[in-house]
């Protein structure tokens, strides 16, 4: 838990005084009304830090499209997500590098996540998003579809990205509408190229 999110009790018992201060002065105390009052208050902080803890265990992914399926990846690799506009080709780069662009005087590799998964390659027409990726040894633009949201899912369900996979698909939404998603291991995808 980090620093910013623990409550400092005596700054909210000084809170509680002053109120009930205040509420004595206008001569409107209720002692049973006071008491509901500090118990809601007490359970609806209680609530957040329940919802605070739950979250811990969840993991942010961002999520985006190629061709119709949902693909993820953890939102601590993504550096940045820019339409994509144009990029210099290579000419004697394989298939799935589809050349280099300059983001911010960086230069970053293309790689068309289509081609490189096996997929047809997008119609001519179509623009996609490039989603630059931060993996240990260096920073790509990974051009996709659409970049759809950002969702949360579980330790549990992360972790079944081990470290040889290059995908993993996952069911996750705890509202009821639980949805299909592909979970890419950047390290892994890019290292195979």
């Amino acid at each position: 838990m980090t620093t910013r999110n623990r409550i400092d009790w005596n700054l909210a018992r000084q809170h509680v005084a002053a109120s009930q201060a205040a509420l004595e002065r206008l001569g409107r105390v209720d002692p049973v009304e006071l008491q509901a009052i500090l118990k809601r208050r007490a359970k609806r902080l209680a609530m957040r830090r329940i919802d605070e803890a739950h979250r811990e265990n969840r993991n942010r992914i961002l999520v985006f499209t190629l061709a119709d399926e949902q693909y993820g990846i953890p939102l601590q690799q993504v550096v940045e997500v820019q339409p994509f506009e144009n990029c210099t080709p290579l000419p004697t780069a394989s298939a799935e590098l589809s050349g280099i662009v300059s983001l911010h005087g960086a230069i970053h590799s293309v790689v068309d996540l289509r081609i490189l998964l096996e997929m047809p390659p997008a119609s001519a027409e179509s623009r996609g998003y490039l989603i630059v990726v931060k993996t240990s040894s260096d920073s790509v633009a990974l051009r996709v579809d659409q970049v759809e949201r950002v969702t949360d899912i579980t330790d549990a369900e992360l972790a079944s990205l081990d470290d040889l996979s290059r995908t993993k698909a996952v069911t996750h939404g705890d509202d009821g509408t639980r949805q299909r998603l592909i979970l890419l291991n950047c390290e892994r995808i890019l290292l195979d190229t």
